[in-house]
């Protein structure tokens, strides 16, 4: 596994964090336009932990990619305003930009914006059939969250 990006995804911001919305209304990121990304409910991180523990036979020692969504930042802002009634804006930000500030997170953006997100999400749904889709967790979670920000 390439080393930095398990690092950038520990430092990773929840999606309505400040960190993202530096403006309101504007989700700012490094991630190109077009670039898709994982994205997944805190719920379904701890499902996951819960299915590894209960069957250790099948988890013990392997790392898997867990997402419940794959979005592009534009289709991110699309879904959240849609959900919210708000205009949401994406901006990205220049990875130079990034790596005067962590140039261990700018890393996990040169690989993400060159890769994309490549994941398995029906393989995912076998494991967790109630995986949250990014408009599902909008629905149950996400509106009210940015109702207050």
């Amino acid at each position: 596994m390439w080393g930095g990006l398990d690092q950038q995804r520990q430092q990773t911001a929840p999606l309505n964090s400040p960190q993202l919305f530096t403006a309101r209304d504007t989700f700012t990121i490094g991630t190109k336009p077009d670039v898709p990304m994982g994205l997944i409910a805190v719920d379904d991180i701890g499902a996951f932990a819960v299915l590894a523990s209960a069957h250790t036979d099948q988890y013990m020692s392997k790392t898997i990619e867990i997402a419940g969504d794959v979005k592009t930042p534009t289709q991110i802002v699309a879904a959240i305003s849609q959900a919210t009634g708000r205009p949401f804006r994406y901006v990205q930000v220049p990875v130079e930009a990034v790596r005067q500030q962590s140039p261990a997170v700018a890393h996990a953006l040169d690989y993400l914006n060159a890769v994309g997100y490549p994941i398995d999400l029906e393989a995912l749904r076998r494991q967790h059939p109630a995986l949250m889709s990014l408009e599902i967790w909008l629905d149950k979670v996400g509106k009210a969250a940015f109702a207050t920000n």
